[in-house]
């Protein structure tokens, strides 16, 4: 997140495979700071299922297992893929051993208070985010 901060112009392309833990967590506790709905969060973590639907398709033809249903290509759909337990499960980590979020972003994270509202100003114009 102090990466987002050294932007000049606060615009910062973070991505991995496939966007389900460091950038997912990461993305939904930015939304998290920017007063983002969690239902609204998690619409967008679920969205990597989609936006991710053809380059998968593509890697399961790659590495072409036999059989649809095999286990192998199974546990392969689950590392590909993104579930709400996932994103559910890490707020609920974080809550039960911090409290809540805010103790999370403030004390082990050390993005307190005024690193948070800076955010917010780079990121959000009159009221709405201007994230792609």
């Amino acid at each position: 997140m102090n990466k987002v901060l050294e932007q000049d112009n606060g615009s910062i392309l973070f991505h991995c495979f496939a966007g389900k833990d460091r950038t997912g967590i990461a993305a939904a506790l930015l939304l998290t700071i920017l007063n983002v709905d969690r239902t609204a969060i998690m619409n967008d973590y679920l969205q990597t299922n989609i936006q991710r639907q053809e380059a998968n398709k593509h890697f399961l033809q790659e590495v072409k297992t036999d059989d649809a249903n095999s286990e192998k290509t199974k546990a392969l759909k689950k590392v590909l893929g993104v579930d709400q337990a996932y994103l559910q499960k890490s707020f609920e980590a974080i809550e039960n051993r911090y409290n809540n979020i805010d103790n999370y972003l403030v004390n082990i994270l050390q993005f307190g208070n005024a690193k948070q509202e800076k955010l917010r100003e780079m990121l959000l114009e009159s009221g709405k985010a201007v994230l792609a």
